[in-house]
């Protein structure tokens, strides 16, 4: 074992070192604590023999010192002391000590207790790696289950020619949660969509809300007739059908769903929603050009046995906006402890009512990430928008930041593909886009910011007459690539290659530096290829 001595008596000290190096132990000496205390915090000893009195820091000063600060593996405190007092072995104890040597020591005794030490410290270690090992697979599992929930919890928006125009996005928070949605598209003018969240977190949370989903869809299924396409069955009675079923079974573990459906009819010109203990539904009446929360008075799903559901109606317009969301979005807090709020989320929908749903979305999420500072949130971030008709405004320019991770290419890809969407450039060319951003994020990544775990990764969206520039602006590490950019793809260098897919999926890319001083990678796309 790896041992320090720490006593002024040199006599001692020689006489106890030789013995234990003779029996091969590696063992270190000092003659007062201070000089113990530092190489406890840097040398990694298993083990330390520390006279009760001596100068700097006596025995029980190094003790604690030792109990105080954190270390990968245990140290094992031995007390060399002259005193038998009760008391001072209570206070020895106190102090953080595990055994006592008394002066003048015996050679069996000091064997029998390293002994002691050596088994305790197994054990330790065993204890550690089984830890480790928990919590590898505790982090695997909420890896695996939160790949699942946005899997099988959180649908794509739709895509087809629809009278409406939607933006979804989930954002998990440090565990699994609760959160999910859906849409259905019955015919270009009319759409459900619903928006939900289980009570509680975990994996507990997203099988219950597995389950509230699933019984949605199921339910719209049995009470569809089949026969008559506009004979859709109701929200409530949907609503109502999952209630009825689940009810009992929520109650019986404990746990309820808030929800909130929605159905847009274009042709009869009215939204119906049912609204079950959710988050306010908000909605920009084009109509009357001003904001409002829709919200009915009906119990979560589950909260009580007997529950009779209502729905309610408003008027729908062109140009009528509905923002859903998670109380993940308004109860996000500052480092102080601010809310977000409602306020401020609907003063953000009623300036940017006009634009992009899906713009509107990445004004959310950086209006959020701005009053978090980070992403550490305790809850999902999870919002669905929805237009009535054609967008009202062209956009110009479109921000993000994203953490400097990997993890989070994926929705980096999906940001350039919302902004591209109105750029005149078509699906290979949007996807070329794609792939020059992913490969300058990892680069970025990778070899800039390698060090910087708490930076962020700023990406700037301009869209041109023909087509779309994209910058991303770090910091860390410069680079500037040697022009022109060759490789043999037989035999690719280490990061050449990806620089390489940079240039040959763009038209433009230029590698230079801000004003203050960040590292700037900027890319052009254009919709004609001699652009």
């Amino acid at each position: 074992m790896k041992i320090l001595i720490a006593d002024d008596d040199g006599v001692t000290t020689i006489s106890l070192a030789g013995m234990l190096e003779a029996a091969g132990h590696q063992v270190t000496t000092v003659d007062n604590g201070l000089t113990a205390s530092e190489l406890i915090a840097s040398d990694g000893f298993q083990v330390v023999i520390a006279d009760w009195v001596m100068p700097g820091l006596d025995g029980l000063d190094l003790c604690r010192f030792i109990r105080s600060h954190e270390s990968d593996s245990y140290v094992y405190v031995m007390l060399l002391t002259g005193r038998s007092l009760a008391d001072d072995r209570v206070s020895g104890l106190q102090a953080g000590a595990d055994d006592f040597l008394t002066k003048p020591f015996d050679r069996a005794e000091i064997f029998a207790r390293l002994g002691v030490a050596e088994r305790i410290l197994k054990m330790e270690r065993a204890l550690r790696e089984a830890n480790r090992t928990i919590e590898r697979t505790r982090k695997y599992e909420i890896e695996i289950g939160a790949h699942i929930q946005r899997a099988l919890l959180m649908a794509q928006p739709p895509r087809e020619p629809s009278a409406f125009t939607f933006a979804a996005m989930n954002i998990p928070s440090s565990q699994i949660d609760g959160d999910f949605f859906d849409f259905f598209i019955h015919e270009e003018e009319i759409v459900d969509v619903f928006i939900g969240d289980a009570m509680g977190k975990g994996v507990p949370a997203a099988l219950v809300a597995a389950g509230a989903k699933s019984y949605l869809i199921r339910g719209f299924t049995k009470l569809f007739d089949g026969r008559n396409k506009r004979a859709l069955p109701s929200p409530v009675s949907i609503v109502q059908h999952a209630h009825d079923g689940l009810a009992k079974e929520f109650i019986a573990i404990g746990s309820f769903v808030t929800l909130c459906y929605l159905r847009l009819d274009a042709i009869a010109g009215e939204a119906t929603f049912v609204d079950c203990g959710h988050t306010k539904t908000i909605h920009w009446d084009n109509s009357a050009q001003q904001i409002s929360t829709l919200r009915g008075g009906n119990f979560p799903i589950g909260f009580v046995d007997h529950e009779t559901y209502q729905e309610l109606k408003v008027s729908l317009v062109p140009g009528d906006l509905f923002c859903m969301y998670s109380d993940g979005v308004t109860e996000a807090s500052s480092t102080s402890g601010e809310l977000f709020g409602i306020e401020r989320l609907l003063g953000l929908i009623e300036r940017h009512h006009d634009e992009e749903p899906a713009h509107i979305l990445y004004r959310i999420r950086e209006a959020v990430r701005e009053h978090t500072t980070e992403w550490a949130m305790d809850d999902d971030f999870t919002c669905v928008l929805i237009r009535a008709g054609a967008v009202i405004k062209p956009w110009s320019k479109l921000e993000a930041e994203f953490p400097n991770s990997l993890s989070y290419l994926g929705s980096i890809r999906r940001f350039v593909e919302v902004a591209a969407e109105d750029c005149r450039l078509d699906r290979r060319q949007i996807e070329e886009l794609q792939i020059a951003a992913h490969e300058a994020t990892t680069n970025a990544i990778v070899h800039g910011q390698r060090n910087l775990p708490e930076e962020q990764l700023r990406f700037v969206a301009e869209r041109l007459e023909d087509g779309m520039r994209l910058t991303l602006v770090y910091r860390g590490v410069p680079f500037e690539p040697t022009n022109p950019i060759e490789i043999d793809l037989e035999n690719p260098k280490e990061g050449g290659l990806g620089l390489f897919i940079i240039e040959k999926s763009l038209n433009e890319v230029q590698y230079d530096r801000t004003s203050d001083g960040q590292n700037r990678v900027t890319m052009t796309k254009r919709s004609r290829p001699d652009s």
